[in-house]
């Protein structure tokens, strides 16, 4: 997201009633996973497609796995600076 982006959600945030921020929140993230969620399955989709041994394919659904779990860590630490952000 872009800091204009952040700016925006921001500023539509004071705006709202909190029952609404949470649920508008909720979408938010759900739309997010889902496309998270895609990203990875159209990885181990070219895994089955593709033409890759068995050992290819399990070596490289391996470093999926790693590179999605160090993505995550980075992405759960980022937001957990912009809630912090957002607190001040």
């Amino acid at each position: 997201m872009r800091n204009s982006d952040l700016r925006s959600v921001s500023r539509c945030r004071q705006h709202l009633p909190v029952t609404s921020l949470n649920l508008w929140a909720a979408l938010l993230m759900q739309n997010f996973i889902r496309i998270l969620v895609t990203m990875r399955l159209q990885g181990y989709m070219e895994l089955i497609k593709g033409d890759y041994t068995v050992e290819e394919s399990v070596r490289l659904a391996r470093e999926i796995g790693i590179h999605a779990d160090a993505g995550t860590t980075a992405l759960i630490k980022y937001l957990k600076e912009q809630k912090e952000v957002y607190r001040r």
